[in-house]
């Protein structure tokens, strides 16, 4: 079986890295605010789950800011920065399920230090099974029955290592089902998987942390005009190379 395939390209984060700070931080009551940002995490790491967390042990949320934090508060709260967007909401994972980040916020809370990284946070959300829902997948969530294919596109890493243990976390979910994959292409910065899988596997990657989104393969666009006048001599036979 071919261990690698062409895919998608993955659905392409804007960045703002090159752009600046965006501005100073705004003034915030930090007990309220940080008390806020609290409850708002423990709400997500409290979040019902399909998935045991010795099988999806990390953690991914949406933090929303006013504009760009310094990087390096994110990577001493414990968090790795997946992906950003122009409004300047960020993506994270957080192999704790956010436990530094909430010992970092009460800090904050109690002694105002950090508040060049928390005032400039509005939000704390869940990166849920609706931002993983891509093409096509609406149409199988709605009472599909058996074996379907679907392509999975798995967060950027900083490591081949990194990226082929989210891969091997897929592969524990999906055993959870019987469904498996067929095909793969894994490196560092993109890594995309083709799975044979029943609904019931389906909703369970919708929930794993380390599954960017999900969608129903693309299919080629054949404009018929192209071949309606063809004759029998005018076609071509082409052997692939297995």
């Amino acid at each position: 079986m071919p261990e690698h395939l062409l895919l998608p390209e993955p659905r392409r984060l804007p960045s703002r890295r090159a752009g600046g700070a965006g501005g100073g931080a705004p003034q915030r009551q930090r007990g309220d605010h940080g008390r806020h940002l609290r409850q708002q995490l423990a709400n997500t790491a409290r979040a019902p789950r399909r998935i045991d967390q010795g099988i999806d042990p990390s953690l991914v949320f949406k933090i929303k800011a006013r504009s760009r934090p310094d990087e390096a508060a994110f990577e001493g709260r414990g968090l790795r920065v997946l992906g950003e967007t122009l409004d300047y909401t960020y993506f994270v994972l957080a192999d704790d399920q956010g436990t530094a980040l909430s010992q970092a916020i009460g800090h904050y809370i109690r002694t105002g230090d950090l508040r060049s990284f928390f005032n400039l946070i509005d939000d704390i959300e869940p990166y849920g099974s609706e931002d993983r829902l891509g093409p096509g997948i609406d149409e199988l969530l709605t009472g599909y029955v058996g074996v379907q294919t679907v392509d999975v596109s798995i967060w950027p890493a900083d490591t081949l290592q990194e990226a082929q243990a989210r891969v091997r976390t897929v592969e524990a979910v999906l055993a959870r089902s019987e469904g498996q994959i067929l095909l793969r292409s894994v490196t560092a910065r993109r890594s995309h998987l083709r799975v044979a899988l029943n609904s019931d596997g389906l909703r369970d990657l919708l929930e794993t942390s380390v599954v960017e989104v999900i969608r129903t393969p693309p299919v080629p666009f054949l404009d018929f005009r192209d071949w309606r006048d063809l004759g029998a001599g005018e076609l071509t036979v082409v052997l692939m190379e297995k």
